[in-house]
């Protein structure tokens, strides 16, 4: 009776204290957002400025989401005609904002940024953050287009949650017309 009690008990005690994961993107200075970055060169360093595009996640129950990552999973471009094609398929995992790309806990009625893509102005291309980086990725950009980035956020006893957002790359690091599909 114990054994069976504790194969029923489990799973409803698990559905009953998850966490739950909600993902958002606003085009406000929070998620896009302007950052110093110092990057090296033969000549020293060079102090600049990047542009981040990033997502909200926030844990909306009192329980921690264990393992919390973010994943890049498909990058598209958009034709002429208003369709997309697929310019990258896989599953790359993005970095959270100012910590990286391991998994992390993220506590009961808090939040936590992740980053998707951004440019500097030392390196004025469109660069996901994913770790680890993909050389496809300049490829991929050195046309200038809308670009759809379609993302996954996971957590231990989590439903995954997606979301896209999509990029006007017009080649300026600065760029400002993003939005949430």
């Amino acid at each position: 009776i114990g054994l069976l009690l504790g194969v029923v008990t489990e799973p409803l005690r698990l559905w009953l204290l998850r966490p739950k994961l909600t993902a958002s993107f606003t085009a406000d200075e929070h998620c896009l957002r302007q950052t110093p970055v110092v990057g090296n060169t033969p000549q020293g360093e060079i102090h600049s400025t990047a542009k981040v595009a990033r997502f909200l996640v926030r844990n909306e129950a009192r329980f921690a989401a264990k393992n919390s990552r973010g994943y890049l999973t498909q990058i598209e471009k958009r034709n002429t005609d208003g369709s997309f094609t697929i310019e990258f398929a896989d599953r790359l995992p993005l970095r959270w904002s100012y910590i990286g790309a391991e998994p992390v806990d993220i506590p009961g009625q808090t939040q936590l940024y992740c980053d998707v893509a951004g440019a500097s102005q030392i390196q004025p291309s469109l660069n996901p953050y994913t770790e680890p980086g993909a050389q496809l990725f300049h490829e991929i950009f050195a046309e200038h287009a809308v670009y759809r980035f379609s993302v996954i956020v996971t957590a231990d006893n989590v439903r995954p949650i997606t979301l896209q957002i999509l990029i006007d790359w017009k080649g300026n690091w600065n760029f400002v017309d993003v939005w949430q599909a």
